[in-house]
């Protein structure tokens, strides 16, 4: 599925990693509107100067293009094959997806803005949740498994280890760049586009999502992808959980269903 804005973590991510962005940092988010070539980049919650951390939490995906514009399609490109996009986790469930992201080699300017806000690749809910485990985890990639303990029946456990084919633990984001992307991820529940995730007394980081689906190579105006990515609790992470509405009907964005 095309993740939609779940995807600028990733942007924002390799900006703070590549020392290009601090939280505090304005841009122009053009009130919502701005052309690249023939292309139209909209936004859903119209702005005009917002700090990094507003981008991020009003989701605006012009000021994430800006963003995306600091680092380049080369450092935007490798964040992405390094959280785990493009490839399978391993994760040892037949049939596995690898999703599509297109060579760098091929990307124009609009298809670094795709990109950044999270259209024109695909990915699978799980590399969604491994990639927001990184943050999570402090920086280190984790290769998931599909359980933690194998109980005999004698009642002797032991840890699962993760199969073969899943790529090593790799240290991926710096520990600051992790402890800066849950800071502003909090700010998503407490009054950005995630609201409804909020717990009084208890801190929550995530990101929503909403993307079009594709019909015949289109897309499809009617039809929705709607996704929430929690992490709790965000002060001393915990858990990921990646909730992905496929076709909700009525209202559609991810703050909302998902």
């Amino acid at each position: 599925y095309a993740p939609g804005s779940n995807m600028k973590t990733v942007t924002f991510a390799a900006a703070f990693e590549a020392g290009k962005l601090r939280p505090e940092d304005r841009f122009d988010c053009q009130l919502g509107k701005r052309q690249i070539g023939k292309h139209t980049i909209r936004d859903d919650h119209p702005k005009g100067i917002l700090t990094a951390a507003e981008v991020y939490k009003y989701s605006s995906n012009i000021g994430t293009v800006k963003i995306a514009r600091r680092i380049g399609k080369e450092a935007l490109a490798r964040m992405i094959e390094q959280l785990g996009f493009g490839q399978t986790t391993g994760v040892g469930l037949r049939g596995e997806r690898r999703g599509t992201v297109h060579p760098v080699a091929r990307w124009g300017e609009i298809e670094m803005a795709t990109n950044a806000f999270g259209q024109g690749l695909t990915v699978t809910p799980l590399q969604m949740a491994v990639a927001y485990a990184v943050i999570a985890s402090g920086g280190v990639y984790h290769p998931p498994k599909l359980a933690l303990r194998l109980v005999s029946s004698d009642g002797q456990s032991q840890p699962v280890q993760p199969p073969t084919s899943a790529r090593p633990e790799t240290r991926v984001l710096s520990e600051a760049t992790s402890r800066t992307m849950l800071r502003i991820m909090q700010g998503v529940t407490e009054d950005g586009t995630a609201k409804q995730a909020a717990i009084p007394g208890y801190p929550v980081a995530g990101k929503t999502g909403t993307a079009q689906k594709v019909t015949n190579g289109r897309y499809d105006p009617s039809k929705y992808l709607a996704a929430f990515v929690g992490i709790v609790p965000a002060d001393n992470p915990r858990v990921v959980i990646v909730v992905m509405i496929d076709e909700p009907h009525g209202v559609h964005y991810g703050g909302v269903v998902a």
